[in-house]
């Protein structure tokens, strides 16, 4: 390599050369006809070519250069040795590696027979070094004459063919070492063929200008080469991945999300606007018609009666009333009994959480085990062994700056501060340490050893080597400070380390650098820039590798499924791993890392972090139900009436209701999530505050009846709300039950503990706070102060008079929003905003990024913004082929391969098209393809790297000495250059290929690269094989998403493509694999998974009120309306507040539907059951009693506990949780106190007139018919003390 440097062309030296031969230059004459020397050099002889007469002779320059075959015994300037040489050394490289490319081949093959053999010879060649040797002269060096068009002509050809063994190299990467694609042009790719080819003597070119003459005969090559889309010869173009000119269409991508437009016009904005002038009208009509039939009715004095529908109405909830009403009064003359058997029943379900298992990995808790990525990843696994698993760092130089340097090749260059000899022997200080890390390990039976690096990492070269693989680009000086050290001093210039650098990163499968040194690691594993180097430029086309402002390096840990020893030490060495990288520092270089454990022990370090967070939101709720329960009338009796004991209580059976429902699936074996922990407290927690506050609330302000009993007015109370808090727990329940239809696991145990926990909260709250409840109320009557109770107080009667709160929401808040002008203002306005949140809707962003569950002091943060910022790359995919396939099938091998011959549908041809458009396909290369390598690898030519000691005899393998002494090849060699491998033969010399290393005499073996690509089946046919690429750089996680979506459809196509041409069995399948696939297929289908189960929630909400209400349609109708209206403007505000969509939200989204029945649910059944003459009435006195009950029993409950999370260190709290929390809250709030009774005054359920008569009755004391349009508002059911709440009412 060092020679072709010293090559300069200098015309000088060849004239001197021809006086000293006296060459002659003319047509039909020869430089040399014969080899003269051991090492094949050749004899000059400036005279006629001779006839060939040999026949091995004939068969090889009819084999090599046809287009010299112009008789049976042609005139040449080379001898049968000479053509055996060529034919077994100097065009080997060329045959094994530009053979899938027809036009490429036929151009070198026929400029090397021009060089060597052509008749002509002498007219383009020129001796310019030799040595004498007896009589004798030896052709030592020579100069070739070619035209420029020639040359560009040649180079044109073969400038794109693949190498399909490694991605994103091109076999002109391998020819002109140190330049990359790219910048290797004609003069530059020539001056290095003899590289390559082998030859015995140098080979320097001189590129002249068509039109330029020479007077001592010469006349440069000018033939007109073969285009690569030419065909030659009978054989066929050069495929498109080998020739950009074939190719018919490129790869374009199908448009994902495309918009949605009627005409011109955004479909979603005029949909919802004929939607919303549509209601603007139906609601004028609909007030115009009110008011008219108020006019008839104040002019009409007809006498309605009950009919059956309000009978059997009044019938359900009487019996259902005094159902409730019997058990509160058990419970309450037995408080003692009921909490001993609540305990004991709470303490054997909690027992269950020994059992329970918390899933905190990633990949299980958001995945479906029914997900097709989650059975493809079983499958790869189970097929082809696992991914080891990575430990990756960002390196950056802590202080920045730029240094010219004068290079070698290339002149000044400027390179970053990262490259500075301290940086690079601060990295390799770095690395050693990380290699001998020790670690201690402890084995199943006890004994404890000490572990480093190379008892887990992987390892290329064993069994004769235990050197660990990693990635860096000290690789490229074998990890050696001594060699970062070398200079060399060559035509009076200085090269050193960057120079070393600059040739093989741009030529990293070389050997070595032309400064000596070896470019790949000890192991002989090249190191890519796009995998060492992070944030270098691309200028017009050509990577900058000297621009690069980080280092990428990579340790590659061994990990095997059914290994438990070796896993355990993996798992030790990695947490030991992060541990030492977390206390590294330095003054030069800043380092970030990630581990394959990262993600899912951050999450679990986050949330162990906010317990703290989540401990404090519990007691600022205790705080305010403790305060917001109490009746505070009187100074002296503030301990008396104080509720700290019952909402201490209430918080606690809270609680127990979480643990019964955890301990109940511990026993069965659920599994239960971080995020189930998190949420289902808050929803627990609000509808439980929710009835404490409806249940103490009724009963504070019921006024005992003469001669009754408390246990009875406790049972009263308990009969009027038990029925509601049953409504709402039950559809909440049954919500979540029906939520748990979604299989990715987060979603799936947060509905199944959700739904449970509600139920056991309902049965507590009914058994052993409604004991509590007794209890304190014993404790009340008879002056005892809290927390004490051996101390008393006075002992007068408890005032049930109104609190402020209440009286704003009687006197001002009800009547305001019931007013006349007020409430079609409302009405419109949050239709309004329902219209806007549905258009919001459909622009929500679906996904989870990286960044969104990690806090922003986590290392790992740092380490995704050093990616976002340097990475060049993403992680690798594969393109797996399962199934019954016959590869040794010619057809079927078409439909698979990229070459000559290949469908233009091809596997191969159709992921290539891709790779070459990384910007819209997200694939950053073509695939590597070991079935074209394979054909390249057994070709029946003479550079076929597959031979047999002799004919029918034993495979000759590459590593044995006798190699080059192997000349049968595998597959004879017929007219035929394009044979393949079919049958038996396909079969039979497949495992050798992939046996075969690649080298010096066959760069085509598979053992390098498809080692562990392929699969075999008992009987030796292939069971699967992977084809292998790397996405484009993934810096988000729509990133992600966007490229599973993209590689399902190719896969989907290839597939499709293949059964249409071939008849394959029906378990065929080709699909992409990628270890993160398996989390982001979720965004995939969760969309249409919340359209089936957020409406499918509201069915059981629907049906449960129905059943309640009597078969009550219209007040079912308005609960789910309202419902679902809560959950649209929910997800319109997340579009506002920049909250993505994803198992997360719509877990939260699944808890706004249960919280919202809540607020909806206790004021429907009030207004339903109340028998106050109108609807406007009976809204106003739904929103004044049970509104107010609400309003500080779920919006002012979850409020302290909701803001506290804002100060957790995790995004997620702080986004999904605090933010979502806080919306649902207040949007949940505004529908229940605003929305929902101006739409009762319109919409609402029509008086119950069995249950007017009814009241009317018990008020008269008889049983009348009553005038519906003068029934006295002062009197209504419900409450005794009426007139607390209706004196002086406004009519």
């Amino acid at each position: 390599m060092g020679g072709f440097l010293k090559l300069p062309v200098i015309l000088v030296l060849v004239y001197g050369c021809i006086q000293i031969f006296g060459q002659v230059h003319e047509a039909n004459r020869c430089i040399w006809n014969d080899e003269c020397s051991d090492d094949g050099k050749p004899c000059f002889s400036n005279t006629m070519p001779q006839p060939l007469i040999d026949p091995e002779g004939i068969y090889l320059l009819s084999q090599l250069c046809p287009k010299l075959v112009v008789s049976p015994t042609p005139p040449t300037c080379c001898s049968t040795a000479m053509l055996r040489r060529m034919a077994g050394f100097t065009v080997r490289f060329a045959q094994q590696n530009l053979r899938r490319c027809p036009s490429c081949m036929e151009n070198i093959m026929n400029h090397f027979c021009q060089i060597t053999c052509s008749p002509n010879q002498s007219q383009f060649v020129n001796v310019t070094l030799s040595d004498a040797t007896g009589s004798d002269v030896l052709v030592n060096g020579t100069e070739v004459f070619l035209t420029n068009e020639y040359a560009e002509g040649i180079h044109t050809s073969c400038k794109d063919v693949l190498y399909p063994g490694v991605n994103d190299i091109k076999v002109i990467d391998l020819m002109c070492p140190g330049y990359s694609d790219e910048t290797c042009n004609p003069q530059i790719w020539f001056n290095a063929l003899y590289l390559t080819s082998i030859t015995p003597y140098t080979v320097a070119y001189n590129f002249v200008d068509s039109s330029q003459t020479f007077t001592n005969g010469i006349q440069p090559l000018s033939d007109t080469p073969f285009r690569c889309q030419d065909s030659t010869f009978g054989d066929p173009a050069c495929s498109c991945e080998d020739c950009p000119a074939v190719c018919v269409e490129e790869y374009v991508p199908e448009p994902t999300n495309e918009p949605f437009e009627i005409g011109e016009v955004d479909g979603w904005i005029l949909i919802l606007s004929v939607i919303f002038f549509v209601f603007l009208s139906v609601l004028l009509v609909l007030i115009l018609c009110i008011a008219f039939c108020k006019r008839r009715r104040s002019d009409s004095n007809e006498v309605r009666d009950a009919n059956c529908c309000d009978s059997c109405s009044k019938l359900f909830n009487d019996t259902l009333s005094g159902v409730f009403e019997k058990w509160g009064r058990l419970v309450a003359k037995h408080p003692f009994i009921v909490l001993l058997i609540s305990l004991v029943v709470v303490i054997a379900c909690s027992c269950g959480i020994y059992y329970t298992e918390i899933v905190t990995d990633p990949i299980e808790l958001w995945s479906s085990s029914s997900a097709q990525t989650r059975k493809d990843q079983i499958e790869f696994q189970e097929t082809f062994g696992s991914e080891s698993r990575t430990e990756q760092l960002f390196i950056t130089p802590r202080v920045n700056g730029k240094e010219i340097y004068d290079s070698f090749r290339n002149g000044p260059l400027e390179f970053n501060a990262l490259f500075d000899l301290s940086i690079f022997e601060e990295i390799l200080n770095l690395q050693n340490e990380i290699s001998q890390l020790p670690v201690s390990y402890t084995y199943p039976n006890g004994t404890k050893i000490e572990i480093t690096l190379k008892d887990v990492c992987v390892q290329p070269g064993a069994p004769y080597s235990q050197e660990c693989f990693i990635n860096s680009v000290l690789q490229h000086w074998q990890n050696s400070f001594e060699k970062m050290n070398t200079t060399v001093i060559l035509g009076g210039r200085k090269a050193d380390y960057h120079d070393h650098f600059l040739f093989c990163t741009t030529s990293p499968l070389s050997p070595e650098s032309f400064m000596g040194l070896p470019c790949g690691s000890n192991l002989g594993i090249p190191a890519f820039p796009y995998t060492t180097l992070g944030g270098y430029k691309n200028d017009n086309g050509v990577d900058v590798y000297n621009s690069a402002e980080a280092f990428i390096f990579t340790l590659f840990l061994r990990e095997e499924v059914d290994n438990d020893v070796l896993s355990g030490m993996t798992f030790a060495w990695e947490e030991a791993f992060i541990e030492f990288m977390h206390k590294y520092s330095s003054d030069l270089i800043r380092v970030s890392y990630y581990a394959t454990s990262t993600l899912e022990e951050e999450i679990k370090r986050e949330s162990e972090a906010d317990t703290v967070t989540i401990a404090i939101s519990y007691c600022a709720v205790f705080v305010y139900i403790v305060l917001a329960l109490g009746q505070y009338n009187k100074c002296s009796r503030i301990l008396v009436d104080s509720k700290v004991l019952l909402g201490l209580s209430g918080i606690i059976i809270i609680l127990l209701s979480i643990l019964s429902a955890a301990g109940i699936y511990g026993y069965v074996g659920v599994k239960t999530s971080l995020i189930a922990l998190e949420v289902v407290p808050f929803i627990i927690l609000a509808v439980g505050a929710d009835n404490m506050f409806i249940l103490v609330k009724d009963y504070q302000l019921d006024v005992r009846r003469s001669g009754e009993t408390r246990e009875e007015q406790i049972g009263r109370t308990i009969g009027r709300v038990g029925p509601s808090i049953f409504m709402c727990g039950l559809s909440e329940s049954f919500a979540f039950f029906v939520g748990a239809y979604i299989r990715i696991e987060g979603i799936h145990t947060f509905a199944l503990y959700a739904g449970l926990a509600v139920l056991f909260d309902f049965i507590l709250q009914m058994s052993a706070f409604v004991a509590v409840l007794s209890i304190d109320a014993w404790r009340q009557d008879a002056g005892r102060m809290e927390p004490c109770c051996c101390c008393t107080c006075n002992r007068e009667s408890t005032s049930n008079e109104l609190g402020y709160f209440q009286l704003f929401m009687k006197k001002i808040y009800a009547p305001l929003i019931v007013n006349k002008w007020v409430r079609p203002i409302i009405v419109i306005v949050f239709v309004a905003a329902t219209c806007i949140s549905v258009y919001l809707t459909t622009m929500l962003t679906v996904v989870l990024d990286r960044a969104d569950v990690l806090d922003d002091d986590s290392y790992a943060t740092a380490f995704v913004r050093d990616y976002q910022a340097y990475g060049q790359i993403g992680p690798p995919v594969y393109f797996v082929v399962a199934g019954d396939y016959d590869y040794s099938n010619e057809l079927a091998q078409n439909m698979i391969c990229g070459g000559t011959n290949c469908s233009d549908n091809s596997l191969h041809q159709q992921l290539s098209a891709a790779g070459r458009d990384p910007e819209n396909s997200l694939i950053a290369f073509p695939p590597n393809s070991w079935l074209d390598d394979y054909f390249d690898w057994i070709g029946p030519n003479f550079g076929s790297c597959c031979k047999l000691k002799e004919a029918g005899g034993d495979f000759c393998s590459t590593a044995d000495p006798a190699y080059l002494g192997c000349t049968t090849n595998c597959i004879p060699a017929s007219t035929d250059a394009w044979q393949r491998p079919i049958g038996q033969t396909f079969n039979t010399y497949l495992p050798n290929f992939l046996g075969t290393l690649t080298g010096q005499y066959c760069t085509k073996g598979g053992a390098t690269s498809y080692g562990s690509a392929i699969a075999f089946n008992d009987d030796g046919s292939i069971k699967a094989t992977y084809f292998s690429s790397f996405h484009a750089k993934l810096s988000t996680g729509l990133d992600d998403i966007e490229s599973l979506k993209i590689v399902l459809q190719i896969c989907e196509d290839i597939e499709k493509e293949i059964r249409k041409n071939i008849d394959v069995g029906d378990n065929f399948r080709v699909f992409p694999y990628s270890d993160s696939y398996v989390f982001y297929e979720q965004f995939l289908d969760i969309v249409d998974e919340a359209k089936i189960i957020l409406p499918a929630i509201l069915v059981p909400v629907f049906v449960v009120t129905l059943l309640l209400m009597s078969f009550d349609f219209i007040s079912s109708i308005i609960v789910i309306v309202n419902v679902a209206m809560v959950v649209v403007n929910t997800m319109g505000v997340m579009y506002l507040l920049d909250i993505y969509f994803n198992a997360i939200s719509l877990v939260n989204l699944m808890m706004a539907t249960g919280i919202s029945v809540e607020f909806i649910s206790h004021i429907v059944r009030t207004f339903r059951l109340s028998t106050l003459p109108t609807r406007k009435q009976r809204a106003e006195f739904s929103l004044a009693t049970t509104g107010s009950s609400i309003l500080s029993g779920v919006a002012l409950t979850n409020l302290p506990g909701i803001i506290v999370l804002n100060f957790a260190s995790s995004k997620v709290f702080r986004d999904y949780y605090f933010q979502m929390f806080l919306a649902i809250t207040i949007i949940g709030t505004l529908h229940g106190l605003m929305f929902l009774p101006a739409l009762l005054t319109y919409l609402g359920p029509p008086l119950n007139r069995a249950e007017a008569e009814a009241e009317a009755s018990k008020s008269n004391g008889n049983v009348q018919r009553i005038h519906m349009t003068k029934m006295d508002p002062e009197t209504h059911f419900g409450y005794d003390n009426k007139e607390l709440y209706f004196q002086n009412h406004p009519g």
